[in-house]
Formats: C-alpha cells, structure tokens, sequence
C-alpha cells in the first residue's frame, strides 16, 4: 500500500486539514486518514505540536481530555431522565405487587379463575430494560468523550515526519512526500524554511521602491490554494465588503473574482466554496471552515482584527 503527500506540504499539519496535503485523489482515503490520526493521537502514537511546531505539553493533554470528560457528563445527564423514569415504574409496580398481596385479590382471582397479575415477570422486564440502558449509556458517554476529545484535537497540529513514520511503521504503507528527488530530505527543507523566507522577504524589501513597503506581498507559505488567494487579494476583499468582511462576503469575492483556474466561475453549492489545488484536483471548503480560518489569520495578526 502507497500513500503520497504533496512536495509542498508543510513542515506541521493541522490535522482537520491533513487530507488536503495527499497527493492521491482516494477520497476515502482522505476522510479515514484524519479519523485515524485522530485516534493515534488519543493513544499516544503520534505526539500533538503546537503552532511553534513544539510537543503540547502533558498538563495540557490532561485539560484537554477533562474538557471532553465533561462535555461527556453533561450530554450523559441531559439522558439521565429516561433512567429515572424506569426505577419511578419499578418502585411503582412494587408497591403495586405488595398491596395486590395484602388483598383478596389472589384469594378471588383463584376463585373466580381471574389470571393473577404476572408482576414479577414485569419487575423482571423493566430491570432487564434498565441494565441495558445503563450499558448503552456508559458506551455513549465513552464515545462522546472521544467525539470531544477529536473536535479539540482537530484544531492541533502533527508534525509531517511523525505522520510519515506513524504510516510507515505502523500502518504498514509505503510513504512518499513528493518526487523523490524533491523530497530526499524533509527535514533538511523544513530547517531552511525559515532562513529561505527570511530571505525571500528581505529580496522584496530591496525590490520595493521607497514609499510602497506596505505593498509586500503576505506570506503564504503553507497554505492551500484557496487561502493563498484570499491574503493576496485581503485588501481588495477589504475594499468590496469593509474592514472586517464575514466568510461569506470573503466567499463572494472569491466567487466574482478569484482567478478562474483556482475559483472556478461555475459554484454548484451557495453554502461552500469549489477550488483547485495544485494537483488540479477540485476540492470545497465551506462556509464555516472559511470563517474559522479568518478568526485564526486574525488571532496570529495575519490580517488585521
């Protein structure tokens, strides 16, 4: 088995974002990648990093899986009333049983050929129906817990050589970042990013005419094509729809006026965004994903807040 990322990707990848760095079409493979990453990450076989590229700590580990604890205990109370109700029915049919025994009713039931009530066949039933609702709950709180602990973790990053080796080895795939030539080392480019872009930025800040500094174009080094699009056309986008524009509006630009062999003209779907990666392969981003991605740009102070 083959798995293939893009010679461009990035050094770090934010894991709600990794299937977009696959150099394959195999959508499948896309969706289950970043389920399985997510689940490596909870049994500790590929370390998280934060944006500094750094391993998350082990107190913030531990805070993170008490947040989706309890997120967990609270859906599993808001589902607690159903089990109250079922010991409410015990306790009534119990007593229900007791003064039924205290009667005459079974003496004038035998009498009378009246079928005695089948109270403990009843009891039994509901007890039966309580342990199975309490087994259900406990597997439901166990995967609400994971379901949190993915969302939180969705938003952390891995570094690329990490996921290269946690595929390799224990996956068993035969991984590739790019051509081979381009890739030979990964982490020797991923060491020379920073001087390369201090370079580079320091290139344009002598190529830049005196006056128009602020004209230098942002750095988009690591973003996916739709992204790099919207920051190099951020003032635009500013002067169509004001000095802090929604996702939508950021979407609408893009679809009037992105440049056609990244945003094509024809958008099928009003609540996201079709693009095309580097590959040439179409892709979309929604609505939602685009605003997350202006709050973190605004945050980190890529775009002004």
């Amino acid at each position: 088995m083959k798995v293939a990322f893009k010679a461009d990707s990035p050094a770090l990848l934010k894991i709600a974002e990794i299937g977009e760095f696959l150099a394959e079409t195999n959508d499948l493979l896309r969706r289950n990648l970043v389920f399985s990453v997510l689940a490596a990450v909870r049994d500790g076989e590929i370390p998280l990093r934060n944006k500094a590229g750094l391993k998350v700590s082990s107190d913030a580990l531990r805070d993170t899986k008490r947040k989706a604890r309890l997120v967990a205990k609270q859906k599993a109370e808001s589902r607690a009333r159903k089990a109250c109700l079922l010991d409410f029915r015990l306790a009534d049919l119990r007593d229900e049983k007791r003064r039924y025994l205290a009667s005459e009713g079974p003496v004038l039931s035998i009498a009378h050929g009246i079928r005695i009530p089948e109270y403990d066949k009843k009891i039994v039933d509901l007890t039966r129906e309580k342990q199975l609702l309490v087994e259900w709950e406990r597997e439901q709180r166990d995967l609400d817990k994971a379901i949190q602990l993915n969302n939180f973790n969705r938003r952390r990053y891995v570094c690329l050589s990490d996921l290269a080796g946690w595929l390799r080895d224990d996956q068993g795939f035969d991984v590739t970042i790019g051509s081979p030539d381009r890739a030979a080392n990964l982490l020797a480019r991923a060491l020379a990013e920073p001087a390369q872009q201090t370079a580079d930025q320091q290139k344009q800040l002598d190529d830049t005419p005196s006056g128009t500094l602020e004209k230098v174009a942002p750095d988009t080094t690591g973003m996916v094509a739709w992204q790099a699009v919207t920051l190099n056309n951020w003032s635009k986008i500013e002067e169509a729809h004001g000095k802090r524009p929604a996702a939508k509006n950021v979407m609408n630009w893009l679809e009037k006026f992105g440049p056609r062999d990244t945003i094509p003209k024809e958008q099928p779907n009003f609540r996201s965004l079709q693009w095309i990666d580097n590959s040439g392969n179409m892709k979309s981003v929604t609505t939602r994903r685009i605003g997350n991605t202006l709050s973190e740009w605004r945050k980190d102070g890529i775009v002004p807040t």
